[in-house]
């Protein structure tokens, strides 16, 4: 497989993000459009898929851990159902003002991941995420970056970030574009 490991944030990227909420509930997990037949489709150029998520509504006291499971269990049945289970969820419940925190873009759910399967070449793997936090993780990390557009309040700063040397390998609107740049 020319692909080591895919990441791909949560919000934003996978399901519909809640703009200055979060999804606390599975009956709020909006699917983006085509996403389980895209990650169905990306899942067999990689030798790892893991999520890596950011959730400071733990942290906050706006949802349970629990709650998040249920949330994750509701997304795994459906990436399940369409043959692309992940093998991890990394998720980070630590506030923003916690010092030292695992938050992207600490390479921190990074490192976790590798320490869990040591095979992960960072070289050879993609992150996908909406955020700026996203592409700096996987540029700390030494991976390539997709850019999912359409978080408007990151936009000017990820382009920014891009004009002072933040790489970014595709810049794409929706995951189901990904496979055939892939392939």
């Amino acid at each position: 497989m020319p692909y080591s490991a895919l990441f791909l944030d949560r919000d934003g990227v996978i399901n519909t993000r809640i703009p200055g909420g979060y999804v606390s509930h599975p009956d709020e997990f909006e699917w983006m459009p085509g996403n389980p037949e895209a990650i169905a489709q990306l899942r067999p150029l990689f030798d790892y898929f893991f999520v890596v998520t950011n959730q400071q509504g733990i942290g906050k006291g706006l949802m349970t851990l629990a709650e998040l499971e249920a949330v994750h269990g509701h997304m795994c049945a459906g990436l399940e159902k369409a043959g692309a289970l992940p093998d991890r969820i990394y998720t980070c419940p630590d506030l923003k003002t916690v010092p030292n925190n695992c938050r992207k873009p600490s390479p921190k759910m990074g490192h976790q991941a590798k320490a869990d399967f040591p095979n992960i070449d960072f070289s050879r793997s993609v992150m996908v995420g909406d955020s700026l936090s996203d592409l700096q993780f996987g540029h700390n990390l030494g991976m390539r970056n997709v850019w999912v557009t359409g978080k408007a309040e990151d936009e000017a700063g990820i382009r920014a970030a891009i004009e002072e040397g933040l790489p970014v390998w595709q810049t794409i609107q929706t995951l189901q574009v990904l496979p055939n740049l892939l392939t």
